[in-house]
């Protein structure tokens, strides 16, 4: 995928993101399923019956739920069931979007291929300033971020 390509992408992400990270991913301490089945005052066997599957069944369902080993497959089943709609996504953290986690992650790279050179260049007694430095990371984030090589996330 080309670089442009890619900005596009994060760009129409962050922007479809943006409602679900003011969300936040928190769940009910009791899960989803139960929390809706509650609040719409449907019991254990009336879901049971509209997802077609046992009371016992639904009992480990939400227990599943609970304990991060639901599928997303059941997980929409007892959506539709409950009459809502499954919604699954990956919101970065922290608040970021997803420019400023591929920003951050340029710089990151950049600062360190700085350091190395700067380390050297000390030994040899050719040490180069601050300022020099933090252009250069600039530099080289810029770059890194306008051809996105593949090697940005390896560490």
């Amino acid at each position: 995928m080309k670089t442009e390509a890619r900005a596009l992408l994060r760009n129409q992400l962050d922007r479809y993101l943006a409602p679900l990270r003011k969300a936040g991913g928190h769940r009910p301490r009791r899960g989803w399923v139960r929390a809706i089945r509650d609040a719409v005052g449907m019991n254990g066997q009336q879901l049971a019956d509209r997802m077609g599957v046992a009371r016992s069944h639904l009992a480990q369902i939400e227990d599943a739920e609970v304990r991060g080993a639901a599928s997303l497959r059941t997980m929409e089943r007892a959506a539709n069931a409950l009459g809502c709609d499954f919604v699954y996504a990956l919101v970065p953290r922290e608040k970021q979007t997803l420019e400023e986690i591929v920003q951050a992650r340029t710089r990151q790279v950049a600062s360190r291929i700085v350091q190395h050179v700067a380390t050297n260049m000390a030994l040899e007694d050719q040490a180069v300033s601050r300022e020099f430095r933090k252009r250069e990371v600039d530099r080289i984030a810029a770059e890194l971020l306008r051809t996105m090589r593949r090697d940005l996330w390896e560490e």
